[in-house]
């Protein structure tokens, strides 16, 4: 982890406990060169602690044992933050028991913003404050990792999760395949993670197999995950319901802010009871 931007040392700054970090905490300084090269050591520019991130592993098994058994996880955080303008980049990488490696990119400081005639609608941003215009804008991050699992003689594989169409030997419409396709080269290897598809690109090592028959392998994938949609019909009611990631029903209400509203949904007639009385 390299905490520089710019390739200046002024963009990384040293992090303090309490605020940026909590807990039992590690820290570790870094040495960066400024623009004329020479070296300049920011202290405590890196941060490393571990946090409690809920249950990693619950089961309970009723015919043998009288109580569940719970794992709790844990993760090993990595961060450092980084000052370029009117921006703070939080750059945190996460280590977790089940060897699964994430990274966070987290963006925060003040918006970068421009002065716009009077009475002027921005086309390309939104009004903050009079004459005030916050451009729309996109920030890209890359990161390259060098993996060598089990040695250097490793095998990309992109795993479809695919439902087979409905017909002979999948007569309810519910089969569902792991597609493997090897990736060969760095042109077949780009891909853009896409809510419809449920893909993900394990390195399959050539070392000995698992005692499955199967190489040992690490997978990557994008954060949010699709479902995998297979041929069964979908019968509920919501419109959209397991075809869609969200969808949106318009309601009528009649009532007042102090007694309960009487609510309908237009679509299906139902009636509900809604209260004014908490948060909105």
């Amino acid at each position: 982890m390299v905490p520089s931007s710019n390739g200046s040392p002024g963009t990384a700054w040293s992090l303090s406990l309490g605020c940026d970090c909590l807990g039992e905490i590690r820290y570790l300084d870094a040495v960066l060169s400024d623009e004329s090269g020479t070296p300049q050591t920011i202290t405590n520019a890196i941060c490393m602690h571990e946090e409690d991130y809920g249950i990693l592993w619950k089961h309970w098994n009723f015919r043998y044992a009288g109580a569940p058994e719970v794992r709790r996880s844990r993760r090993f955080v990595v961060s450092a933050i980084h000052t370029i303008g009117n921006y703070e980049y939080g750059f945190f990488w996460y280590l977790y028991l089940d060897g699964t490696i994430q990274f966070e990119s987290k963006l925060t400081g003040i918006v970068q913003t421009r002065a716009i005639a009077p009475g002027t609608t921005p086309e390309f941003g939104t009004l903050v404050a009079p004459q005030l215009d916050a451009p729309n804008h996109q920030h890209m991050f890359n990161m390259r990792l060098d993996l060598e699992i089990d040695g250097p003689d490793n095998t990309v594989l992109e795993v479809d999760a695919v439902g087979l169409p409905m017909g002979p030997g999948n007569e309810h419409g519910n089969a569902i395949v792991a597609r493997k396709t090897p990736i060969t080269n760095e042109r077949d290897a780009r891909r853009a993670c896409s809510p419809r598809r449920r893909a993900t690109w394990p390195g399959a090592p050539s070392s000995p197999a698992t005692t499955c028959g199967s190489p040992a392998t690490t997978r990557r994938s994008c954060t949010r995950r699709a479902t995998t949609r297979t041929s069964t019909p979908v019968t509920a009611s919501a419109p959209g319901s397991g075809r869609n990631a969200t969808s949106s029903t318009p309601t009528s209400c009649s009532g007042t802010r102090s007694a309960p509203r009487t609510c309908r949904d237009r679509r299906t007639g139902r009636s509900c009871r809604a209260s004014t009385s908490g948060s909105r």
